[in-house]
């Protein structure tokens, strides 16, 4: 991208707004149309997602995509986040391609900030969330069912209250609804697999003289699964240079992270079939035998789905209406990922151990002999001698380091079952000519069960690792504390010294099957008064409009793992912890809109328009409680100088009050990502500062120069919330402008620009940063070990890296600190072509970014991820997202292709960590080299996708799509380029295509 100042982009880009050449679609065809296109409709009143206002046209003054009915069935979707996520204001959160990562949830992310950010909407209601940090899993809403859906991005707190900082997604469902309507859809990828189910029923009528509706919905979806195996190019797992390799926890070869005396070096060592002992590389990237993590992996997650809606309303009288709404769903999903290992955890053996071989035992009692606390090492880091022998020399027993893939209990498999359901009633009105009023109450609850199985626990294999003969040749489990070596009662010893020796008595007593069931309990009541005002401004005829209200809602979470899982014990899974936290929050807030012109010359209309909220929040956890306010608002101003054009303009302060699990979550262990530890290996020896630090943070001197490697780039964590974190604030911009002329039928263009800014953000520092904040001299002057952000690494005193057991790893529990910036320029282009049969249609909408930064932290690094992606950026952040629908309707006849562009994105390290030369060593280079990687850059994408619809009668409407129409495969980067959740398979199947070409078929019919 050319580096051209900030005004200067943004003067060219709303110059080609304008200048843009007339492409067209009808209204309906396009993936998302601007609001206003809609405003030519005779609209007698309605209220736009973003304000609570009664308008007299569908205008908004901040941007808002409209998602209609046609765009949703013309997709063959099975949840609507398929077709939400290929839209350009949306980042590619969690859905059916995430797997290693996945809680079982389909979930939104509006500008890249964050789905706990984006506010689901259902009629203009808040929607149950699935878990305590209030995110929507929109699995639960009925595609079948929406009647639109309305997208406005940028802060909408003053309107909706907390968690609109990105946005709303406001789902609208149909009513009024009369007669039985069926659809139906199959779908399968060319491979012959990933086969799709659907089927719903909606059947709706009248009653009371007409002066009530009934609409009744039930769905079952059904998806099955697609493995990394079932792929070419991700059957095998890859490095940077797409070589073969995986984790050095080789399948079923046990690998010793350490050396004997005698071997040369500092390394690895491993037991070969026989069960003797030797020197390996295996703790190197070119290890032949690592172990191959892809396959047991998904591309596409199971899922099974039934819903079930209920939708009411009934004129009470002509002034009053009851309005109601139902709504259950059960979801189940199942994530797969390679199996569990030893992780190089630290175990103490005994050297006369029955399962060793004679020559492994030799190796082992040389070993205890000489268990060291001051070794001496040589000038290329040999271990040449000991100044100091441990306490624990001779003893019998020795430490080691071990690593294992444990393939014989199966892949890990968490299988997740989300129940939700939701009840809203309430009365609408008139109370006085142009005075409307609204009271509602509405309840829902989520309750997941979660199972985790196939796991390892730590405590047994620790256990079965210390044995023994008794006088019968039995092999029993002894304490190594206990000198007249005692049976542990029902312990079963295992033999792990080599490939193929865990037996079936074995894998039963470590095998270790969790579960976890979580509910959330949402209550929220409200009222509210709109209408006009008896004020009319001298230059406007429209009096002035307002809306006022109150609300009240509580949130109550809570986490139940069972003791095993709470203790910590599994050695993948990790442990979860108890959460009970609730909170109250009390607001009023009020809107005001001002027609300030109208019909003048140069002015056909100008209005402007404010909002206010002011929130009270009170938390408890436990013991502990909190209690704060916050206030949020806009205000914006639209103007039309003639008919046909309108500029508009948008400023509001945003709120999001901390969610149950940010207040509530004790410190627990968990699994992070992080790429280079400063202290592994042989990186400190010879700096001796760095050395010392090391030291100091808690490397044993022992394993100075020999600290474990980061495996598979994770680690452990500490994942913790906060009772006393505050809200976070943001401040969102929207300027821009909405071209339809009448001299130009069918034609619609708009552009804006958005920029959204979080300051205190709740944030979990990454795993690197906390790392780095520690030991780069930059951020941590002097290297003193009490830096705030050294307290929080936690060594293993074995090892010295950040793997272990659940009381070592990397502190990243959540502060206010971050700042994050989403800025960019959205166009939305439209035009229909009549031609002597049919009309021909294109519809564009497209986002430019122009900064993409997160700052964790005031002393580190503010990261500009603008088509960027890797271990900073953990998803694509690429430049242009654009997609294009071209469409051709004849009669009942609707034939679309929609093209999809993603632009380059690069290695982020390359550009945010860039070759040049090292202050502290002349003639050094240091940094990120371009060579490192096979693919330093990711180019530019494009996918295409045809759709079908055959409307026959008025019965029966058959569709039929092909996506990935030329079966392009994603761009292959390997298994190490990013974050584990977001690149997966050796590549990013949330943003690329890693199914192939798949084919779909529905039929809907109307009775």
């Amino acid at each position: 991208m050319t580096d051209l100042p900030l005004r200067a982009r943004l003067s060219a880009l709303l110059l080609a707004g304008l200048l843009a050449p007339p492409l067209a679609v009808a209204q309906e065809d396009g993936a998302a149309v601007p609001v206003e296109e809609q405003s030519r409709e005779e609209v007698q009143e309605i209220v736009v997602t973003g304000s609570r206002i009664v308008r007299q046209e569908l205008t908004a003054t901040s941007p808002i995509a409209v998602i209609n009915e046609d765009t949703i069935r013309l997709n063959n979707p099975i949840t609507v986040e398929e077709v939400l996520r290929r839209l350009p204001q949306f980042a590619p959160a969690i859905g059916g391609q995430v797997n290693n990562g996945n809680a079982g949830a389909a979930t939104l992310d509006l500008r890249n900030l964050g789905e706990e950010r984006t506010l689901v909407l259902v009629d203009g209601k808040r929607f149950v969330p699935y878990d305590s940090q209030n995110i929507v899993d929109v699995n639960m809403i009925p595609a079948s069912l929406l009647e639109r859906v309305e997208v406005i991005t940028g802060g909408a707190s003053a309107t909706y209250g907390s968690e609109a900082v990105a946005g709303v997604v406001n789902f609208i469902l149909k009513k009024d609804f009369e007669g039985l309507e069926v659809n139906t859809l199959y779908g399968v990828t060319q491979e012959g697999d990933g086969q799709r189910y659907g089927f719903d029923v909606t059947a709706g009528g009248n009653f009371g003289g007409g002066r009530g509706n009934v609409v009744v919905n039930v769905g079952y979806t059904k998806q099955d699964p697609v493995s990394q195996a079932d792929r070419a190019f991700s059957r095998q797992s890859k490095n940077d240079l797409l070589l073969p390799a995986g984790s050095f926890s080789a399948d079923e070869a046990t690998t010793l992270y350490s050396s004997f005396p005698g071997d040369p070096g500092l390394g690895c060592t491993q037991f070969d079939a026989a069960g003797n002992l030797f020197t390996t590389n295996g703790c190197a990237d070119d290890n032949p035998v690592e172990y191959n993590f892809n396959p047991p992996n998904l591309f596409q997650l199971p899922n099974q789905k039934w819903t079930a809606t209920l939708l009411g309303n009934y004129e009470i009288n002509d002034r009053v209406e009851f309005f109601t709404r139902g709504s259950f769903a059960n979801s189940r999903t199942t994530t797969e990922i390679a199996p569990t290992a030893t992780f190089f955890f630290p175990y103490t053996i005994n050297t006369d151990n029955p399962f060793l071989s004679a020559s492994a035992r030799d190796r082992f009692t040389l070993a205890d002999q000489n268990e060291c606390d001051e070794p001496v090492f040589d000038d290329l880091f040999n271990l040449v001698g000991c100044d100091q022998l441990a306490a624990t020399a001779g003893d019998g027993f020795t430490d080691v380091l071990l690593g294992r893939r444990l393939s014989e209990l199966g892949p890990r498999v968490s299988d997740f079952e989300n129940t939700a359901y939701q009840f809203v009633g309430g009365l609408r009105g008139e109370w006085a000519e142009n005075q409307r009023f609204e009271v509602f109450a509405q309840y829902g609850r989520t309750s997941r069960n979660q199972r985790f199985v196939n796991d390892a626990r730590n405590d047994r294999v620790a256990q079965a690792l210390v044995a023994g003969l008794d006088g019968d040749d039995n092999a029993f489990c002894f304490n190594p504390a206990d000198p007249a070596r005692a049976p542990i009662a029902g312990c079963v010893p295992i033999d792990v010294f080599g490939p193929g020796r865990l037996d079936t008595a074995g894998q039963d007593y470590i095998r270790a099957n969790l579960s976890e069931i979580n509910s959330v309990d949402q209550l929220v009541t409200g009222g509210s008064l709109n209408g006009s005002l008896p004020l009319t401004v001298p230059l406007a005829t429209t009096p002035v409009g307002y809306a006022v209200g109150v609300e009240y809602r509580r949130e109550q979470g809570e986490n139940r793992p069972d003791d095993l899982y709470k203790q910590g014990l599994a050695l993948g899974y990790g442990a979860s912890s108890d959460v009970d936290a609730e909170i109250d929050i009390r607001e009023v807030f009020g809107e005001i809109l001002v027609p300030v012109v109208q019909d003048a010359r140069f002015a056909r209309a100008i209005n402007v328009e404010g909002g206010i909220r002011y929130a009270q929040y009170e938390n408890s956890t436990g013991s502990s409680s909190s209690d704060f306010n916050n206030t949020s608002f806009k205000l914006g101003a639209d103007w039309a100088p003639v008919d046909g054009l309108r500029f508009r303009a948008m400023f509001q302060r945003a709120v999001r009050a901390p969610n149950l699990r940010e207040i509530g979550l004790p410190s627990t262990s968990g699994t992070g990502d992080l790429g280079f530890d400063p202290c592994e290996g042989t990186n400190p020896l010879g700096n001796a500062a760095l050395t010392q630090l090391c030291l100091d943070t808690g490397v044993p001197p022992a394993r100075l120069g020999s600290v474990v490697s980061i495996i598979a780039g994770q680690v452990n964590n500490f994942l913790g919330g906060n009772p006393d974190l505050r809200p976070e604030e943001a401040d969102t911009w929207t300027v821009g402008f909405v071209l339809q002329p009448e001299s130009v039928p069918g034609l619609t263009a708009s552009v804006d620009w958005y920029r959204i800014k979080i300051e205190d953000g709740i944030t979990q520092i990454a795993e690197q940063n906390v790392v780095n904040a520690c030991y780069d001299p930059a951020l941590n002057p002097g290297l003193d070990p009490d830096n705030e952000y050294c307290r929080r690494l936690r060594r293993s005193p074995v090892g010295g890296g950040f793997q272990g057991g659940t009381e070592v790893g990397v502190d990243v529990s959540l502060v206010n600190a971050a700042v994050e910036t989403a800025e960019g320029i959205d166009f939305a282009l439209g035009y229909t072509i009549g031609l002597a049969r049919g009309e021909l249609g294109f519809n564009l909408q497209a986002t430019y970014t122009l900064e993409q930064a997160l700052q964790d932290a005031s002393f580190l690094p503010n990261n500009d991820c603008t088509a960027l992606v890797g271990e900073i950026c953990l998803r694509p952040r690429n430049e242009w997202v654009a997609l294009l629908a071209t469409s051709w309707r004849s009669g009942g006849l609707t034939l679309q292709l929609d093209t999809r562009y993603l632009s380059p994105v690069t290695k982020d390290t390359i550009i945010l960590d860039p070759l040049r030369p090292d202050p502290d060593n002349p003639g050094e280079i240091i940094g990120t080299d371009p060579a490192n990687f096979a693919k330093p850059k990711i180019n530019s994408y494009f996918r295409f996708d045809l759709r079908a619809q055959l409307d026959l009668n008025e019965t029966w409407t058959l569709r039929a799509t092909i996506d990935n129409l030329l079966d392009r495969d994603p761009p292959i980067v390997g298994d190490f380029y990013g974050g584990t959740a977001e690149n997966s398979g050796s590549t990013y199947p949330s943003v690329y295509d890693a199914l192939g070409r798949a084919f779909s078929v529905g039929v809907t019919a109307r009775f």
